[in-house]
């Protein structure tokens, strides 16, 4: 599965990409910095993922900018996983909430939960 990655913190965004390139998928990881949101939604554009980890709560930037990246990826809400702590978002259709267990030695629960929504991607609600 090609899986991009929006975060804004190096080590959740490193540690999502090892997981995930150890399971066998292709992996884009895309740390919001500098690069504006537009930058950010043409590299996920043409990568063509099967799904989107987004984290709508990029710190620096607050709320807004993730909602504003999801609104320009030419993806459907059924491709988009939201990986804030904070909760789910309309625009995506699945979560992620364990990302920060994957950071605290409470791997095998995240890993499990990320597995799991995965696998739905696709698939009938």
């Amino acid at each position: 599965m090609k899986i991009a990655i929006v975060e804004d913190s190096p080590d959740y965004l490193r540690n999502m990409r090892e997981y995930l390139v150890s399971r066998g998928h292709d992996v884009l990881a895309v740390l919001v910095d500098e690069q504006s949101v537009e930058t950010v939604a043409e590299a996920i554009n043409g990568f063509s993922p099967d799904a989107v980890l987004l984290d709508h709560m990029l710190s620096e930037y607050g709320e807004k900018l993730g909602s504003k990246v999801a609104s320009l990826l030419r993806q459907p809400r059924d491709k988009l996983i939201s990986t804030s702590t904070t909760g789910h978002k309309p625009y995506c259709k699945w979560a992620f909430g364990l990302k920060d267990e994957l950071s605290m030695g409470r791997v095998e629960r995240a890993k499990k939960q990320l597995d799991d929504v995965l696998a739905k991607i696709g698939q009938p609600s």
